[in-house]
């Protein structure tokens, strides 16, 4: 019978609950390990393949046991070279995201020799979309990386053809969450605002809420959030809302901000076309 093992459980709970199904228990004789089955979502045929952890896990790394719809020695690459395990750390869902990563581009191994890098690249923008984004430097905390976007809108269908942009860049479109909000002033002055939480429970109504009590108009905000494998409880929010406020500020939207642009030009942080 293995022995408890509260990381291990932990991070079985944080993965199937964003990905149900992935991490199934198997039935081993072995003593003094746990055994799961790992199936990366969204893959076509799904490859299966068996994880066994032993009890002093993380601190050491499972041991890749069977695998199918995927060859054992590119998993053992992955989960000891590529850096998906890393002393101390739980590692399973790297290795995941790096499985999907490869298997939905099929790559080789070694385009992936290196962990992901979740900062996100500069993709061309949908045909007829010419949007500059303001962009935040990665918040990272326990391997959960944050980054924020924001870009000016004046309609409900621009900020929804502007979070289509932005979702055009395939690392921020594979990103675990990507929360929003915007909030739009008419020249009648009423408001249109709306937000989506993308999976991260109360997100989304947290950012409107900073888009409300700063008074910024017409501003269409995204927060990108790589999960790293370890819950971060309620600093997740904090994290969030800096990354929402910091955009906002870089894209000189804060009331304040707006004054110091017109004084400099730019406020600070970086932009980027799509």
């Amino acid at each position: 019978m293995s022995e408890p093992n509260p990381a291990l459980d932990d991070e079985v709970l944080a993965l199937t609950s964003i990905y149900p199904g992935s991490l199934t228990p198997f039935t081993s004789n072995l003593p003094s390990v746990s055994t799961y089955i790992l199936t990366p979502p969204d893959i076509e045929p799904a490859p299966s393949i068996q994880l066994i952890f032993p009890h002093t896990y993380p601190e050491e790394p499972p041991v890749v046991g069977a695998c199918h719809g995927m060859e054992k020695g590119l998993v053992e690459d992955l989960l000891l070279g590529g850096g998906a395990w890393r002393l101390g750390e739980v590692c399973v869902f790297e290795l995941c995201e790096m499985i999907r990563e490869l298997l939905q581009n099929d790559t080789g191994a070694d385009d992936i020799a290196q962990p992901a890098d979740p900062t996100p690249t500069t993709n061309e923008a949908p045909e007829g979309v010419q949007l500059e984004w303001a962009i935040t430097e990665p918040i990272t905390d326990r391997k959960s990386v944050f980054i924020g976007h924001a870009t000016q809108v004046h309609t409900q269908q621009e900020a929804k053809t502007a979070l289509a942009d932005l979702l055009h860049d395939k690392k921020i479109a594979r990103a675990t969450h990507n929360m929003v909000a915007w909030r739009i002033v008419t020249e009648s002055g009423s408001v249109i605002q709306d937000n989506d939480d993308d999976g991260e429970t109360a997100a989304g109504s947290r950012m409107a809420h900073l888009l409300e009590l700063t008074s910024v108009q017409n501003v269409i905000v995204v927060v990108s959030r790589w999960y790293g494998g370890i819950h971060l409880g309620a600093d997740r929010f904090k994290h969030i809302n800096a990354a929402a406020r910091e955009a906002l500020r870089i894209g000189g939207f804060l009331p304040e901000e707006k004054m110091r642009k017109e004084e400099k030009g730019k406020g600070g942080g970086k932009k980027g076309k799509r």
